[in-house]
Formats: C-alpha cells, structure tokens, sequence
C-alpha cells in the first residue's frame, strides 16, 4: 500500500512536470542596472565623500528566480587628500515577489570579491608627512532586501533596497546600507 502510493505521488508530481510549457531554465527576461550615486559618510559635513557605480546583468527565469553577474567600485576621498578605491565583483541571487505586479519586493543575496587600494599620509615626527599604500583582498557577501517599481512601461525599473551583513565591510563600515539601481529589461 505504503508502495502503491508513493508510485502514485512520483506520477503525479512527475507528470505534472513535465505537462508544464516552461522548463526551470527558460529564461523569461534580461535586464541590465546600472548604478552611480555620491555617498557622504555626514550630509551636514560633506568634506569626505565618495562616488558609487556599478553595473549587472541578470537573466531570470519563469519562477521569478533572477541569476546574474556585478561589477563595482567605490572612489572615495577624505578631507586630507587621502583615497580609497575599491573595486567588487560577483554574483547575485534574488527572487521577486508578486511577478505581475508595477510594485515588487524582492530579496537577493550577492557573495563578491573585492579588491581595496588606500593611499594615505601620516605625519611622523622627524620626516614630515609619509605616503603610505595598502593592498587588501578578500571576499564579502551582502543579503538585501528591496522594491522594484516600474518607471516606464515593462522597460525600465527602479531598484530600492537596503544591503546588510553582519561584518563592517560595507560603505564607511557600516552593516547596512541604503542603495538603487536603474534597470533596463529586454
């Protein structure tokens, strides 16, 4: 009995799949966004500040299921002449919620390598000021939840979302940080 009803679940599920049109993989839209923004660690003292771009592609698939690639970079500049230049690239996940709809929230998670370059000075007591330069690498991932709304037609999209982790290496060392991206879909 325990047997005949496993077969019987197996066929249904099975065949239920396979009655569908689209498979898993068909990919239902692309979509390209772009992002560049100032980020100012203190609006009311602006001296340091940096400038924020990034590009991604993504495909997604008829289960509101969104893979794709992104590259960006975070050019920041001190009142004291120091630089930080980080450059990111990775991959993202996100699933949309309520497909149908101008409005959609959605959840996504992006796990990124980063690669950070800081020139700063430091004033020694006998030399004056010395440059310095650091090198880091490493690997940093973010979980965001957002809104995506529609800005013309089915084409074009804003993205509205806030980045969290629970290490300090996002923007100024924060653990989340508001962001937005323009998308275009084809």
């Amino acid at each position: 009995m325990k047997k005949s009803l496993i077969l019987a679940w197996l066929t249904i599920t099975l065949g239920g799949f396979s009655q569908e049109k689209t498979s898993f993989f068909s990919i239902k839209e692309q979509k390209i966004g772009v992002q560049i923004n100032p980020y100012f660690t203190d609006i009311l003292y602006p001296k340091n500040y940096g400038i924020v771009s990034a590009m991604r592609y993504s495909v997604e698939n008829s289960y509101n299921l969104a893979v794709g690639s992104e590259v960006g970079m975070l050019n920041y500049f001190y009142e004291n002449d120091n630089t930080s230049l980080s450059i990111q690239t990775g991959v993202f996940l996100r699933y949309t919620f309520f497909i149908k709809h101008k409005i959609r929230p959605f959840f996504e998670t992006q796990g990124y390598y980063e690669w950070v370059k800081n020139n700063y000075s430091i004033e020694t007591h006998y030399f004056g000021y010395k440059n310095n330069t650091f090198f880091g690498i490493g690997f940093n991932y973010y979980l965001a939840p957002g809104i995506e709304f529609f800005l013309y037609k089915q084409k074009i999209s804003m993205d509205l979302l806030v980045k969290l982790t629970h290490t300090n290496k996002l923007i100024g060392g924060n653990n989340a940080v508001p962001s937005f991206k323009i998308n275009y879909h084809f």
